[in-house]
């Protein structure tokens, strides 16, 4: 399993947000910690194994799209290290500091109540994860365009179902629409790749 170190990293929150669809109240607060902690540890295993100035490491490769030279490829450098690391310390954080949000039903002045309930909040949140590591272990250019792609979808529903006031909405879809539009300038630049 040591081989797919990297894709097992990757998937461990989309594996917690997948069962976080069955779980609820604080089992699934529980869940959603526990996978972001064992991101955390499987991070922390990568980052004692990494040999600085040893170019790319813990490999992975695999023929996805052969027409098109696209392939599933993983790999860790010293940058994506520090990003993943980065991604695997404040996704914990983020779960404890939202721990309460759902617990207190009194409303705040100009604040609208959550669209959804705390599970898909949290399972939005080991997406999020999921997919930015996803981006930072990437080294094969579609496969990176992909997931810089698919993120777009769970921060969607992150602003447009938690945000704060009555213009969330409104700032879920302008922030697709800029996203996708820069991203067309990307999908350019791949095909020119």
């Amino acid at each position: 399993m040591v081989d797919q170190i990297l894709t097992l990293t990757a998937l461990l929150p989309a594996i917690g947000a997948i069962s976080l669809i069955f779980l609820r109240g604080a089992v699934a607060k529980l869940v959603a910690f526990a996978a972001s902690l064992g991101v955390l540890v499987v991070a922390l295993f990568l980052a004692s194994r990494f040999e600085p100035g040893a170019g790319m490491q813990f490999s992975e490769q695999a023929t996805w799209i052969g027409p098109l030279g696209a392939y599933y490829a993983l790999g860790l450098d010293g940058i994506g290290l520090t990003l993943v690391l980065l991604v695997a310390i404040i996704t914990p954080v983020v779960i404890l500091a939202s721990w309460r949000d759902f617990d207190d039903p009194v409303q705040r002045s100009g604040v609208l109540a959550p669209r959804y309930g705390l599970h898909v909040f949290f399972a939005l949140v080991l997406a999020v994860e999921s997919c930015a590591l996803f981006l930072f272990l990437a080294t094969d250019v579609f496969l990176f365009y992909v997931f810089f792609e698919v993120i777009l979808v769970p921060m969607y529903f992150l602003i447009g179902g938690f945000g704060p006031g009555h213009g969330r909405t409104y700032a879920a879809a302008k922030f697709l629409i800029f996203g996708l539009f820069g991203e067309l300038v990307m999908l350019d630049s791949v095909f020119g790749i």
